[in-house]
């Protein structure tokens, strides 16, 4: 597990990028499974460094299209409430009204790791173990934030981990 608390260090030391900006999918490690970070704040996030008690959500993607993906499927749920279950609640929040709609002074920003795997349908055995350390990653990140937050609690919009259901006011 030393190798799993070596990659927690890693995640928290990336940076914020903003989810509403422009090329922020070009990144070519976002096609490739992983573990992210959601922040929603009115502070301008981008570029500085991960701070515990800006994490909304710890979430992850093994699918082939990887974290650039998961991440899309939160932007479009904030615009019409279906497909990530974070960003369904953040539109339900808003009483169904889409997030480019209200002009919110809040912004939403990501930070990610990514681990390169086999495209191939015949994964290696490394493969499938890089796999599970992304899902074990996961939940290793969300303990790490309740843990070392100031607030001592699951992000609030992890809710099947059992993440207080706060109110987002978007």
């Amino acid at each position: 597990m030393r190798e799993i608390t070596g990659l927690v260090g890693k995640l928290f030391r990336t940076r914020w990028t903003s989810l509403h900006d422009d090329g922020w999918d070009d990144d070519a490690a976002l096609r490739n499974p992983g573990v992210y970070l959601i922040a929603y704040s009115q502070a301008r996030l981008a570029g500085q460094p991960v701070q515990l008690d800006y994490v909304h959500y710890v979430g992850m993607s093994n699918s082939q299209g990887g974290v650039r993906a998961r991440l899309k499927q939160f932007k479009a749920a904030l615009e019409c409430g279906r497909g990530h279950s974070a960003g369904d609640y953040c539109y339900k929040q808003n009483n169904g009204r889409a997030f480019t709609a209200i002009r919110a002074r809040r912004k939403f920003y990501f930070a990610s790791w990514c681990i390169d795997v086999s495209r191939r349908s015949d994964l290696r055995t490394s493969d499938l173990r890089k796999l599970g350390q992304v899902a074990c990653l996961e939940y290793y990140a969300i303990a790490h934030v309740k843990e070392k937050s100031t607030s001592r609690a699951i992000p609030p919009l992890n809710r099947s981990t059992g993440g207080a259901l706060q109110s987002i006011k978007l």
